[in-house]
């Protein structure tokens, strides 16, 4: 490794796994890489991915690093100006749009930075328009667990005889399996799990019941029921476990043997690893998985897709879901826009970024990066990255974290705190600067009933989306770092030979996807491990994401859900 710099941690995923950052002994910054640090309990020296993003984002050729500004109308001739210039422009322009103002915060910044944005809204800009961005499923998490739920950390876990895993943790979360696999390797720990498709926990696990896409909250309340507990919320009121074991695509004997395993333990442990997509129902599963920690003496782990996803559930307090800030500009109550680390135009389908892009008088973006929204923004102010500022975050079980700053930010980019602070003054207002964080339970305890079944499609396919750690999120950041762009430079979608051959598509061939009235072109990949009648597909495309139904799910905005879809080769369009 070269010449260490100093240390940080990853907050690519609720392991926040601590990091070293190095660059080569002449001190460029075009020569930097990343290591976890060996002495670590839990990574031990290894890396995952993700945290290999943490140095080319550093020194990504899309880094911005200066204020731009434009003239009305003229988003694509931008004329750079100093942060302070830049900042001025933005608090006349917000100023001016006063009750038609709103910000959008990225939640996974340290807990300071989502703090100070939601005051100067609150405080200087006085408006009620401000949302953090969150993966659907952390927020969902947050909302079923638990308040009295016992969690367990990630360098305990192999410490557990027997863990019960909901969804592909293995793969969202590679950094876990080697202390799990290694303990099922000395005989210490039994590995019991669930999912949709068979996934790469599968052929650990001692037990693994395949479910119908959506069904893991159903079966989790069946467990529940069968070992005498009720699984939290009133959905499940009135029905048996074999009734839910039905709902979730399960037999009576996968739901008995999932029971024994539990009540048959001295350590239970039960680890949550949604996908979007491919898990919703997310409350009612984190609701059912609490019940279970608490009635059996076991301990969660959720696994957030954001490594501060608690601390911005403690910090965005009664904001509105980050899609009602976008509906309000379609519905054009809102025509301004500062957005503080959020791609917002990579959050919405491609065809409808004219038309809200249009909507908009102004917008402001800070981010550290050359990203959609960069491209048609008014105002560009540059943003600091968390490794190059640190600050605290929270842990899954509440507990505050502190990080460093492994580097200075390049050029005038500053911290999302030192921009908020910089509106404020401009407007002639002052934030405070007592810190926000402190610790706080991410439990809430108001599951949502889970959807009830759809009926599975007699002619189409049933679309899932398909799990892979490259792609961080929505793909808003990794899909401009060089792996992920390579590895997979357009949408895969993983269909079963059978039916691959049923619909005269070629193997590896172009095919175009239709699902939730979008259409994606895609590369075929026969895989195995895809039952029949199903296909998956990542979501960390923009021209994915709308193939997958939307649910309304209070508190958290939407969940994906699976669609019904079709596939057709590209030549037959």
């Amino acid at each position: 490794m070269s010449e260490p710099v100093t240390s940080t941690r990853c907050l690519f995923c609720s392991l926040m796994c601590p990091l070293a950052l190095a660059r080569d002994p002449s001190g460029s910054t075009e020569e930097m890489t990343a290591d976890y640090i060996a002495a670590d309990p839990v990574t031990e020296g290894r890396l995952c991915f993700r945290g290999h993003m943490i140095p080319e984002m550093a020194t990504h050729p899309l880094r911005l690093t200066n204020a731009e500004l434009c003239a009305p109308g003229q988003t694509q001739r931008k004329t750079p100006v100093s942060v302070h210039e830049a900042l001025e422009a933005a608090a006349s322009r917000l100023m001016e749009a006063g009750e038609r103002a709103a910000v959008l915060v990225d939640g996974n910044l340290p807990t300071e930075d989502i703090a100070s944005a939601m005051q100067l809204a609150r405080d200087a800009l006085k408006t009620t328009r401000v949302a953090v961005y969150l993966p659907d499923t952390d927020a969902a998490m947050c909302r079923g667990m638990n308040p009295e739920t016992p969690f367990v950390a990630a360098a305990e876990i192999a410490g557990s005889d027997v863990v019960f895993i909901i969804g592909d943790a293995f793969t969202t979360h590679p950094v876990i399996s080697k202390a799990l696999l290694e303990a099922r390797a000395a005989r210490k720990l039994r590995i019991v799990a669930c999912d949709c498709i068979p996934n790469h926990v599968a052929p650990f696990a001692e037990k693994f019941v395949l479910t119908k896409p959506d069904g893991a909250a159903a079966l989790l309340a069946a467990v529940c029921k069968q070992l005498g507990c009720e699984p939290g919320g009133d959905w499940a009121a009135g029905r048996s476990a074999a009734e839910l074991a039905e709902m979730a695509g399960a037999s009576e004997a996968d739901v008995k043997a999932l029971a024994d395993a539990i009540s048959g333990a001295k350590s239970p442990a039960m680890i949550l690893a949604p996908v979007p997509g491919r898990m919703s129902n997310v409350s009612a599963a984190a609701a059912a998985a609490s019940s279970l920690c608490i009635a059996k003496g076991g301990r969660l782990m959720p696994l957030f897709r954001y490594g501060n996803a608690v601390g911005a559930v403690a910090a965005m307090g009664t904001s509105q879901p980050w899609q009602d800030c976008i509906q309000a500009v379609r519905d054009r109550k809102v025509d301004t826009l500062l957005t503080l680390g959020v791609d917002v135009l990579r959050l919405v389908p491609t065809k409808e970024i004219a038309s809200l892009r249009r909507r908009l008088q102004t917008l402001i973006v800070a981010s550290p990066m050359r990203d959609r929204s960069a491209a048609y923004a008014d105002i560009l102010l540059p943003m600091a990255a968390t490794f190059e500022t640190g600050g605290t975050v929270q842990a899954a079980d509440g507990n505050c974290v502190e990080i460093g700053a492994a580097m200075s930010p390049p050029g005038g980019a500053l911290p999302v705190r030192d921009l908020c602070a910089g509106l404020a003054s401009a407007m002639g207002r002052h934030l405070s600067a007592e810190s926000q964080a402190e610790n706080a339970a991410p439990c809430q305890g108001q599951p949502d009933a889970p959807e009830e079944p759809v009926a599975f499609p007699e002619t189409g396919l049933q679309l899932i989306a398909r799990s892979n750690v490259p792609d961080f999120d929505t793909g808003t950041l990794s899909r401009l770092m060089a792996w992920p762009a390579f590895a997979e430079p357009m949408p895969e979608l993983h269909m079963n030979a059978s039916d691959v051959k049923k619909r005269g598509l070629a193997p590896r061939g172009r095919a175009v996807l239709r699902a939730n009235g979008h259409e994606a072109f895609v590369r075929l990949r026969v895989d195995a491990d895809v039952p029949e009648g199903m296909a998956a597909v990542s979501t960390a495309f923009e021209e994915t994401r709308p193939l997958f139904r939307e649910r309304r799910v209070d508190g958290v905005g939407v969940e994906l859900c699976w669609s019904e879809a079709d596939v057709m080769a590209e030549t037959d369009t």
